[in-house]
């Protein structure tokens, strides 16, 4: 038997890349290939000790801020 309840929940429906503006709804292709980063800052950090520093950027953003850095490789050989 499964008992449910009411919820109210918040879901991501548009994600807009934070360098170039680019606007994409879910279900576009774009939208799976965004980058988007939430990291807490720690101890020492130049971005302020407990800080949360988020992204979201666009595939084609991504590439032309760091390409010249991304290694890539096949999904079974990444580990």
């Amino acid at each position: 038997m499964k008992k449910y309840k009411e919820a109210s929940v918040k879901v991501v429906s548009e994600l807009i890349c934070d360098r170039c503006g680019l606007h994409v709804v879910k279900g576009d292709d774009e939208y799976s290939e965004f980058i988007c980063i939430e990291h807490y800052c720690g101890y020492g950090s130049i971005l302020e000790d407990g800080k949360l520093m988020c992204i979201d950027i666009c595939q084609h953003c991504f590439v032309d801020s760091f390409n010249e850095n991304l290694r890539l490789s096949e999904l079974s050989q990444s580990h």
